[in-house]
C-alpha cells in the first residue's frame, strides 16, 4: 500500500511540498469543527523520509494552515490545521462576507 503523502499551504503560498515524496501522513489530532467544507484537526502528525515524526500545529506557522493529502493516483483530500479560536472566526467572517 502506497503511503498518503502531504503537502502544507498558508494563504494560498505552498510551505511544504512533496517533491521528492518526503512528508508522509500518519494522524490527525482532536477535529475542532469545519471552514466550509474542509474539516479542521487541531493538530496533524507527519513522517518524514528519515523516519521521524513530527507534529504540526496552527503555533508552527503562525497562523491556520491547509493541507492536502494525496491517497495513491489522483486522490486528494483537504484539511484545515488550526485551533477551534481560528474555526469560529473564519466562520463568522465568511458569514459577514457571503
Amino acid at each position: 500500500m502506497n503511503a498518503s503523502r502531504v503537502s502544507i499551504f498558508q494563504n494560498d503560498n505552498l510551505l511544504h511540498a512533496n517533491r521528492d515524496n518526503d512528508l508522509f501522513f500518519v494522524s490527525f489530532g482532536s477535529p475542532v469543527g469545519k471552514i466550509g467544507n474542509a474539516q479542521c484537526f487541531e493538530s496533524i502528525v507527519i513522517r518524514d523520509r528519515a523516519g521521524r515524526q513530527h507534529t504540526i500545529t496552527q503555533r508552527s506557522y503562525g497562523g491556520g494552515v491547509s493541507v492536502c493529502i494525496r491517497y495513491g493516483k489522483g486522490v486528494r483530500e483537504w484539511f484545515g490545521i488550526c485551533d477551534a479560536q481560528t474555526v469560529v472566526a473564519r466562520n463568522q467572517a465568511q458569514t459577514v462576507e457571503g
